[in-house]
């Protein structure tokens, strides 16, 4: 099929994107049957791809220079961009399903896409979640209740944070 859209194409370079987008045997079968069913998933349509590996597929066989093979615009959007969520059965990029998952948060009133939800199943935005006193522990450091930068000992906040071997003037240390 790839070959009647292309007929210079490299079989070999063909099979390794089929590997690399679909690895396993009977996911590869799949691939081969969905685009049996419709080749014009490769040229334009993938954001009605029945399967999360086409758009992967088209994704290798376009860098690979392939000629013909067409990578799908999101449908809501428009843009030329991954497509990799498939509500209501068409694949849309990562900001359209961010939009359409917009509520209100039940904190501040932000309308954003939650980040969790609270022990009542209320949305909390991102900002939220991070100042949610839940989150935060007490420094070593700095003795101040913050986000925590890191776990392996000791416990350092993020803002005086300093990276193992580096001194807190920002040359290096002896070992």
């Amino acid at each position: 099929m790839i070959i009647a859209i292309s007929p210079a194409t490299d079989r070999e370079v063909v099979a390794e994107a089929v590997r690399r987008s679909a690895p396993r045997p009977s996911y590869q079968q799949k691939l081969a049957w969905a685009l049996d069913d419709n080749p014009r998933l490769l040229t334009g349509e993938g954001y009605l791809a029945p399967l999360r590996a086409i758009p992967r597929f088209i994704e290798l066989l376009h860098a690979a220079g392939i000629a013909g093979v067409v990578r799908p615009a999101c449908p809501r959007c428009r843009r030329v961009v991954r497509i990799d969520k498939p509500p209501e059965g068409q694949r849309v990029c990562r900001n359209c399903i961010a939009k359409s998952r917009i509520e209100e948060c039940s904190r501040c009133g932000a309308r954003r896409e939650p980040a969790t939800r609270d022990a009542e199943g209320q949305p909390l935005c991102p900002h939220c979640l991070i100042k949610d006193p839940a989150n935060l522990e007490t420094c070593i450091v700095c003795g101040k209740r913050r986000m925590v930068c890191t776990r392996t000992p000791p416990i350092v906040a993020g803002s005086v944070y300093v990276q193992p071997g580096v001194r807190s003037g920002g040359g290096v240390a002896n070992a």
